[in-house]
């Protein structure tokens, strides 16, 4: 019972917060067996609880080490669990589900994680229970970057997040969106991007409310260092969380990432991951311009 009152109050209170080629494979995965090893080298607003991954997208598996109340240094292979994968709605990227928990009145930790030749995301989340949340994001590019002489670039793509409020069983659940990213080359000293995600839903099923729609967010214009970027997430004109990622790939085939965002002050919280093939890709989803 109380499971239901809090499953109603926190989505009714987030839907009222708002009204977002070249060897570029982003299949989840199936971008040649790419691996992401090793500390998180995001930074701690976004890594939150989250210090190191081990993925293999060709094995499949995926060993993480986290903070957790359950046990405080939670070090432990998780489980594949396909049902919860998120393939986004143009087919570009599958973002893998996996999972642990340690007991049945132990925290449920759900983590998505995808891989690309050039990208590692992923992101990992626990339900809230007693006011703590315990999560965090990861991403790595593999090699370097060169900067491409193209002026500008469009990139568009599925996005996957795990919200940790809502979900009937109190476990967490899975969003999905559609990413829109546009990068100037031109602006500044290595360029500027900016962006958003659109078209956020529930992912995970629920059966009081099967198609919430989820608020919009934008991706704050913020400058490219080596590639990098670190910039806020907003909804409407509040900042309310950041994101992060980097361009990669053959002449900026793809752009990749995390989101960490609180649509509201309260618990709720989302931890999104995208990898977004470039629109002058051989893979460009057919939703680019």
């Amino acid at each position: 019972m109380l499971k239901a009152i809090f499953l109603s109050v926190g989505i009714l209170s987030l839907a009222a917060c708002g009204a977002p080629g070249e060897g570029g494979n982003t299949g989840g995965g199936g971008g040649g067996g790419n691996t992401g090893v090793g500390a998180n080298p995001l930074p701690d607003s976004l890594a939150r609880n989250l210090s190191n991954a081990v993925y293999n997208s060709t094995a499949n598996t995926l060993h993480l080490t986290l903070y957790g109340f359950d046990s405080p240094q939670l070090d432990a292979d998780f489980v594949r669990t396909p049902a919860r994968d998120i393939t986004s709605s143009d087919g570009t990227t599958t973002y893998r589900a996996y999972s642990v928990q340690e007991n049945s009145l132990a925290r449920e930790y759900v983590a998505l994680f995808a891989s690309s030749s050039f990208s590692t995301v992923g992101a990992v989340a626990t339900e809230p229970e007693f006011g703590s949340v315990f999560g965090g994001a990861y991403h790595i590019r593999e090699g370097a970057y060169i900067k491409p002489n193209i002026g500008s670039a469009e990139f568009v793509g599925g996005y996957a997040g795990i919200a940790t409020t809502l979900g009937a069983d109190g476990h967490p659940v899975r969003t999905t969106g559609d990413i829109y990213i546009r990068v100037n080359f031109n602006e500044g000293d290595e360029g500027h991007i900016e962006g958003g995600v659109s078209n956020r839903k529930l992912a995970s099923a629920i059966p009081e409310l099967p198609t919430l729609d989820l608020p919009s967010i934008d991706l704050v214009d913020t400058s490219l260092t080596d590639g990098n970027f670190l910039g806020i997430v907003k909804l409407g004109d509040q900042a309310i969380g950041e994101y992060a990622g980097a361009v990669a790939g053959t002449n900026a085939s793809e752009v990749a990432g995390v989101i960490v965002f609180k649509p509201l002050n309260t618990t709720l919280q989302e931890f999104g991951v995208f990898i977004v093939p470039s629109c002058r890709s051989g893979n460009a989803s057919a939703s680019c311009p």
